[in-house]
């Protein structure tokens, strides 16, 4: 089923003159999460901030584990300063949102998933991905594009 446009913009209510609504990014990635819905596609939106020399520590320790993990795509695009990162993977997804917090308290990050956001979108994450037995994911194979 096809969401409707008041479905993925709840906020678009044109009335009278009005025929634009403003948007901010938040609504539309919820908007883009909902359209996708029935994909296991998650999205990270990265917020980085100034780098100084503790923040760009921190996001070097992120990326040396990424690419501990395998996730060396992932890690390049985070050096990259990508703002968002689309995962077609749940595992992947989840490792990477769960490292991200373990490693860069600099880098904020917010989830959308299934057409959820923030702790409802993470508890589904968690719910749909499942660690390989030893903890480690193969090398990366690609599911990561950067928006």
């Amino acid at each position: 089923m096809t969401p409707t446009l008041e479905q993925l913009f709840p906020q678009h209510r044109p009335e009278g003159d009005a025929v634009a609504t403003a948007l901010d990014s938040h609504a539309v990635v919820q908007a883009l999460s909902l359209a996708v819905a029935h994909h296991p596609v998650a999205l990270l939106r990265m917020m980085y901030p100034a780098t100084d020399a503790t923040t760009h520590r921190s996001r070097d320790e992120l990326t040396e584990v990424l690419h501990r993990h395998g996730l060396h795509q992932v890690a390049g695009l985070i050096e990259e300063e990508a703002p968002y990162l689309l995962f077609s993977s749940a595992e992947h997804a989840h490792l990477t949102l769960v490292e991200i917090r373990r490693y860069s308290a600099a880098i904020a990050v917010h989830l959308y998933y299934r057409g959820l956001a923030g702790a409802p979108a993470e508890a589904r994450l968690r719910a749909d991905a499942t660690a390989p037995a030893d903890g480690h994911f193969r090398p990366f194979d690609g599911f990561a594009r950067a928006m």
